[in-house]
């Protein structure tokens, strides 16, 4: 009886190992940043904490048992816009943001940043700006079924707030749906110096092209003045 007893705790052991660590992972787990990204908590209809009742435009649409945002254009060259503000503590430098996202028949409006897409703003303390932001995601066209996306950003000194605001940005057609938004922190700081130095080396390339041109327009300069003393081509209009 002894025995049965000392194997069955020997037994035991190993299984409370893996359950205080599966808890431990669980614990470490970092939850979004944004509520209900995966839009199932609904009150009257609507998803709790984006907006308070559906629109022609903007409404939560159910598939299969699951919940998600639609943003449908109604009237041409319109916004169709939800906003979420999103809190930027002190410790944050870099977020990963995720989510799924299905498109159809979005065309362009009257300018060619016209379209769907999410639009996210850094804003300091007193309501200003803070740059540089995150490149916003596009859509257009059809995404011929459901996508999942991510992106990786970095958070700009004295940034405060995050304007989360997926659109229609003045687009003249198309519905365009998400769900299962997930925004967290980047905590591994190897991660974010690798993203400064992306950053970085891109800045260094552009300038450097931009230096590159503008050397090959100087000496297309010199070479016209040189060959026929004035900076303006053509000026006696004969050729």
């Amino acid at each position: 009886m002894q025995c049965s007893f000392a194997v069955g705790k020997f037994l035991l052991l190993p299984l409370m190992m893996v359950a205080m660590l599966l808890s431990s992972a669980r614990g470490q787990e970092v939850n979004s940043l944004i509520d209900n990204g995966d839009f199932e908590q609904v009150r009257d209809g609507a998803p709790v904490g984006w907006f308070s009742k559906n629109t022609p435009n903007i409404s939560l649409q159910e598939e299969d048992g699951n919940h998600f945002l639609r943003l449908t254009v109604t009237e041409p060259g319109k916004m169709v816009l939800v906003y979420r503000a999103i809190q930027v503590k002190p410790e944050h430098k870099a977020y990963e943001l995720s989510y799924r996202v299905r498109y159809e028949g979005i065309k362009v409006g009257k300018q060619i940043w016209h379209d769907g897409r999410i639009m996210m703003n850094f804003k300091d303390e007193s309501g200003k700006e803070v740059k540089p932001g995150p490149k916003p995601p596009v859509f257009k066209g059809n995404s011929n079924g459901w996508q999942q996306k991510s992106q990786k950003f970095l958070v700009p000194e004295g940034a405060k707030t995050l304007e989360f605001m997926p659109c229609l940005f003045e687009a003249s057609a198309g519905t365009l749906d998400f769900d299962d938004f997930r925004l967290v922190p980047v905590a591994d700081d190897s991660a974010v110096d690798s993203m400064k130095a992306e950053i970085e080396a891109a800045a260094a390339k552009a300038s450097a092209e931009a230096e590159k041109n503008e050397q090959k327009a100087d000496e297309k300069i010199k070479a016209q003045l040189q060959a026929t003393g004035n900076l303006i081509a053509n000026g006696d209009f004969q050729t």
